[in-house]
């Protein structure tokens, strides 16, 4: 198990403890008492919202959200030990990858490729009618067809005649019929 592994597990397990803190710590700490939003023994406290534990007499070093370490301390276990004991109690399998949480690791979808129509330049027609349906002034919209952002082509699903526009490198794109009708395979906008 590399470092990386091995701090993974133990803030999954983390995660997993901090789901469970109340049953965790009266596991750990019987003769302990809630108070509040509180585990107290003695001077010890464990806040039971954030995990966030140790002693206020100062014999812990420092506070600390782990509730692995906090096992630990309890038990003056080492790390394997309570690696194992931790796993048990929690009923997790050492095979389990994703140890009971919720967090899956996805296989990547693969990429998908846009695949346009034939594209065409727009005619000065249909740049015309463009510009009187969307409110563009026919200058830009020259220019975008000139940079190759605006096209037209037909639609063969519709037999229409549609317009598109798209990024440079054509992985993105967005298209509308060319008369202003919604499309009818998906009634969606105009």
């Amino acid at each position: 198990m590399s470092a990386t592994d091995i701090r993974q597990t133990r803030d999954r397990l983390n995660a997993l403890l901090l789901e469970r803190i109340e049953s965790l710590v009266r596991h750990l700490y019987p003769d302990g008492r809630k108070e509040g939003h509180s585990w107290r023994v003695g001077s010890f406290d464990i806040n039971l919202r954030t995990g966030l534990w140790g002693d206020w007499d100062g014999s812990t070093d420092s506070m600390s959200r782990n509730l692995f370490d906090l096992w630990m301390y309890a038990t003056h276990h080492d790390f394997k030990t309570v690696l194992q004991e931790v796993r048990t109690w929690l009923g997790v399998h050492e095979d389990e990858r994703n140890l009971g949480t919720d967090v899956r690791e996805k296989e990547p979808e693969p990429a998908k490729k846009l695949v346009l129509p034939l594209l065409e330049k727009p005619t000065v027609a249909e740049l015309s009618r463009l510009s009187s349906q969307r409110s563009i002034a026919l200058e830009p919209l020259q220019i975008a067809a000139q940079r190759g952002f605006l096209w037209t082509y037909t639609d063969r699903a519709e037999n229409v005649r549609a317009w598109l526009l798209t990024d440079s490198a054509r992985k993105l794109a967005i298209a509308r019929r060319l008369d202003g009708i919604p499309w009818a395979k998906i009634n969606a906008k105009s």
